[in-house]
């Protein structure tokens, strides 16, 4: 049955193969000449329960999480190494990888208990920030992102900032401070000298602690991301692009 392969959630291209993740498994196509293959445990892969990818076009590099914590990294649609992530973790609750985050050569990882870093070129994890909530509890982050010297986390509530520097420790809750009151605030990306985001499908800029709204109807966001000099707001019913300029 061909059925399996008709909605996918999740897609990413490596400029020679697209990568798509559905309920039915993780798949790819090749863009040259249409062929698709299901990638499964026989090839080496996770392969169920995908519940974020990014492509890192300057290391050619597929990151794949999923919902039970496990990482994933295709180097150059070829060679493949896991990453245990929140995986093999004696914790209790939800594991998923919910948002990935590329920032030179490390990869931000947003989960329930808060932040993991994965150093792309050592292919490990380096860093967690697991004590970002009040009083230094554990906090789940929806989404992150880098502008200028600092770190952005969204958040259930609203988005925390901190200073990105090596000399501060994220993972000391006093260094994380509240800039933006909101519900559901995902999809954080850093455009030029802003950050965009949703909070509960309205979509906002933050510039220099202001945030203004930019698209106000509730349709639901998908994604902001950055293409061809423009950032583009995938929204339901179509695309809302910010231009370069």
């Amino acid at each position: 049955s061909q059925s399996r392969y008709k909605v996918s959630r999740i897609c990413e291209s490596s400029g020679t193969y697209v990568y798509a993740a559905s309920a039915g498994g993780l798949f790819r196509t090749d863009i040259r000449n249409g062929e698709m293959k299901a990638l499964t445990r026989l090839d080496g892969f996770e392969a169920s329960g995908v519940s974020f990818m990014r492509y890192v076009p300057e290391l050619k590099i597929l990151i794949i999480g999923y919902n039970n914590g496990m990482i994933e990294l295709l180097k150059d649609d070829l060679t493949l190494t896991q990453v245990k992530g929140l995986y093999s973790k004696l914790i209790q609750g939800d594991k998923r990888i919910i948002h990935i985050n590329v920032d030179k050569d490390r990869a931000i990882l947003s989960t329930n208990f808060g932040i993991l870093v994965l150093d792309l070129l050592k292919e490990e994890i380096s860093d967690s920030y697991t004590a970002i909530g009040p009083g230094g509890q554990s906090l789940a982050v929806l989404s992150t992102a880098v502008s200028g010297d600092s770190i952005y986390a969204g958040t259930a509530t609203g988005i925390i900032r901190a200073k990105y520097a090596a000399t501060v420790n994220l993972n000391d809750y006093n260094n994380w401070k509240q800039v933006f009151n909101g519900s559901n605030c995902q999809h954080l990306h850093a455009f030029k000298d802003s950050l965009y985001f949703a909070a509960d499908s309205v979509v906002y800029r933050l510039h220099r602690s202001k945030a203004d709204v930019i698209v106000s109807e509730k349709k639901g966001t998908g994604r902001i991301q950055q293409y061809a000099g423009k950032l583009h707001i995938f929204r339901g019913g179509g695309i809302f692009s910010i231009g370069s300029g």
